[in-house]
């Protein structure tokens, strides 16, 4: 082969290997492009000259985690990803380190409403050492971070480029030094240089942001200097990618090229994965959300050598580590922490949450990228419909948005919750974007009653495509928000019903959604013998009906009303008061829970039992239709 074309082949090699390099928090890359190669950096010279073995750290970075505790769908995201990295603490025992690299609390919904505190006692239960501070910990406040999020918490925030405007002095300490089986890590800590570009003046009005590159080169020289660590890590909430054609782009490369002394950078904001080097030098980003995490790898040989080989750990795979793996497998103190934290914010949840079906609420309480708002922002002493209201006090530029997650397309009748006050706005404009474009409404909030106002008929397609966007229309008044509503009247009222789905272990009460079993995630309905077995207690007790053990007889009673049901475990036979019926499956013990065929137990205790395409069992007072709509929604909810 000729040189030119081996110079080819090998650039078109290294572009697909770079694209594959190059993706956002949520794809399942596990292999990136520096995996199989290391940066080696000569140590200073503080180490003996003479090693007795080579030791290898395990580095771990969590960054963006934004509250991703468990998903919408109760999934246990942070005991799946503590599972992970658990194992690699019990293979390396005392040479293991966990950093965060920011922005690990606001976001998913039981995070926020508890301001970051189960997250926080997520990472004391890992170890964690030391975090940078992140954009979004400024949501609420540094008060409330420092004196509610990390109230009790054994690790530490670490950030040299922030100062207190009248003291001079730094509100953090700049960097910790992490010692593991005698070797000393330096970390320094700086949050993103366009702080105050994100954030509003008066959230930043106490402090001074300094040049990062400037406050990291000179604590790197001190520690280099004083001989206080033998590696030197910058931990930057600073982003970037790396493009197509292998460029690299974004602050933490522009930074990372101006530094010196530093032998690793790792960094985080920007929600990518990175697994880069610029001079040899490691950056690396670990995504977000709880959809993995970075492991670096920092070796030092009996010559004081020290390299590093990174790697993305993705949890997003059906492997036996991954989240989409049947059962998952979870970490028992973390998931422990998430079940608690769910049954504290449960109130908070079901106000935010209740699926009114046929209906769309959304709320300032809602999920992450279903509701934001620009300008100063403040809670309202006025109780809103769902959500306590907000105003912002005469700000042109500020809105309210709500983007709904339509689940099943169609027409819709739009609300919008206005609540009114004098010295408000008496012609808030109200923007309305559907499938067909995009319509303008102007609402009066100075004269009138605190009501839904009706807005419309629009049609939205299933997905986000769509948002209602209140503004500001008139000078020095205030705008004020709440809560928006889609209505689509052909879908059916399943608001007292219960609803399963097969192999699914969340379901939705009365309108709330829950875990079939909150102790126990694989408890689910299941198929066998060609029909459908539901957890006897969940269903039973879900319809307020008393459920109880007999011993002597291995059989379950179930007592409604003035109705009496029993199982007998094994048995294809169910008796109802007086009465025995055959059945076709008998009752039978799973993983300590009895399960029973679904449509026995619901037409024993009264109710219609419906079963909707793609695996949706229904129990309710009415039958309902198996229309595509109803479909279409419920497939959506449960996932």
């Amino acid at each position: 082969m000729k040189k030119k074309e081996m110079f080819n082949s090998k650039a078109i090699v290294i572009a697909v290997i770079t694209f594959i390099t190059v993706t956002f928090c949520g794809n399942a890359w596990a292999e990136l492009l520096l995996d199989k190669k290391e940066s080696v950096h000569l140590l200073s010279d503080n180490l003996s000259s003479n090693r007795q073995e080579e030791k290898q750290i395990d580095l771990i970075e969590i960054t963006d985690f934004h509250g991703y505790l468990e998903d919408e769908y109760y999934e246990p995201i942070g005991a799946m990803l503590a599972k992970n990295i658990r194992d690699i603490q019990k293979a390396n025992p005392l040479r293991t380190i966990v950093i965060g690299g920011g922005d690990l609390y606001d976001g998913a919904q039981i995070s926020t409403f508890l301001k970051g505190v189960p997250v926080r006692k997520m990472m004391d239960s890992l170890g964690m050492e030391a975090t940078a501070l992140g954009n979004h910990e400024w949501n609420w406040s540094l008060d409330t971070i420092n004196n509610v999020t990390m109230r009790d918490a054994n690790y530490s925030i670490i950030c040299a480029n922030i100062y207190n405007v009248r003291t001079q002095n730094r509100v953090y300490e700049p960097y910790k030094i992490i010692v593991r089986d005698g070797i000393r890590i330096a970390v320094i800590g700086t949050t993103t240089y366009k702080i105050r570009d994100l954030l509003n003046r008066e959230k930043t009005s106490e402090y001074v942001f300094t040049d990062p590159i400037e406050e990291i080169n000179k604590i790197a020289n001190e520690i280099r200097q004083s001989k206080q660590a033998d590696v030197v890590i910058s931990l930057m909430h600073e982003g970037g990618m790396v493009g197509f054609d292998g460029s690299q782009r974004g602050p933490i490369f522009d930074i990372a090229k101006k530094l010196n002394g530093v032998d690793a950078v790792i960094g985080g904001d920007s929600h990518t994965i990175v697994n880069a080097s610029v001079n040899g030098m490691p950056v690396v980003i670990g995504g977000c959300d709880g959809g993995g995490f970075m492991h670096l790898k920092i070796n030092i040989d009996r010559n004081n050598k020290v390299s590093f080989v990174s790697k993305y750990v993705s949890l997003d795979t059906k492997n036996s580590y991954g989240n989409k793996s049947e059962p998952p497998l979870v970490d028992a103190e973390v998931n422990d922490i998430i079940l608690k934290a769910e049954e504290e914010a449960q109130p908070f949840m079901d106000r935010a949450n209740k699926i009114s079906f046929g209906e769309t609420i959304v709320t300032e309480y809602a999920m992450r990228n279903e509701f934001e708002a620009k300008g100063y922002w403040k809670l309202s002493s006025i109780p809103g419909v769902v959500a306590e209201s907000m105003y912002v006090d005469n700000d042109m530029n500020a809105y309210a948005k709500w983007t709904p997650r339509v689940l099943a397309g169609g027409i819709y009748d739009v609300y919008i919750y206005n609540i009114v006050k004098q010295g408000s706005d008496p012609s808030a404009k109200v923007e309305i974007k559907s499938s067909e474009g995009i319509d303008y409404k102007y609402i009066n909030q100075d004269i009138g009653e605190t009501s839904w106002v009706y807005l419309g008929k629009y049609n939205f397609n299933k997905g986000q495509e769509g948002y209602v966007k209140i503004t500001s229309w008139s000078d020095n008044t205030a705008l004020r928000a709440d809560s928006i509503k889609l209505v689509n009247k052909n879908v059916s009222n399943l608001e007292n019903a219960i609803i399963l789905k097969l192999n699914k272990s969340i379901c939705i009460i009365n309108g709330k959604i829950r875990r079939v079993d909150k102790n126990n995630t694989g408890i689910k309905p299941i198929l066998e013998g060609g029909r459908t077995l539901l957890p006897l207690r969940f269903v039973a007790e879900s319809l307020g009906a008393v459920v109880s053990w007999i011993d002597k007889t291995s059989s379950v009673r179930v007592e409604l009303n003035d109705n009496s049901i029993e199982f007998v475990i094994g048995s294809n036979k169910i008796k109802v008061n007086s009465t025995v019926n055959e059945i076709d499956v008998p009752a039978k013990i799973i993983d300590g829970r009895t399960f029973v065929p679904f449509r026995a137990l619901g037409e024993a205790l009264g109710k219609i039992v419906t079963y909707i395409d793609g695996g949706i069992i229904i129990i309710d007072d009415k039958e309902i239709p198996n229309n595509e709509e109803n479909r279409n929604l419920l497939n959506e909810i449960i996932k």
